[in-house]
């Protein structure tokens, strides 16, 4: 299905259609806790590559 304006949800009503609530820390806070969740699921080489990507030292 192709997009148009008039087939949109807002990330608000999305967010709180499926109970997601919104991050209430800084970007580091939320840079390590993504790496976090990452490490037991993603191998090393591509998690360099994901931080790399979006900036994580």
């Amino acid at each position: 299905m192709a997009w148009n304006s008039s087939a949109y949800e807002t990330t608000g009503h999305w967010m709180n259609s499926h109970g997601v609530q919104p991050f209430g820390g800084s970007i580091a806070e939320a840079q390590t806790l993504l790496v976090s969740k990452l490490e037991p699921h993603t191998p090393p080489i591509a998690l360099s590559k994901i931080k790399k990507a979006l900036g994580i030292h």
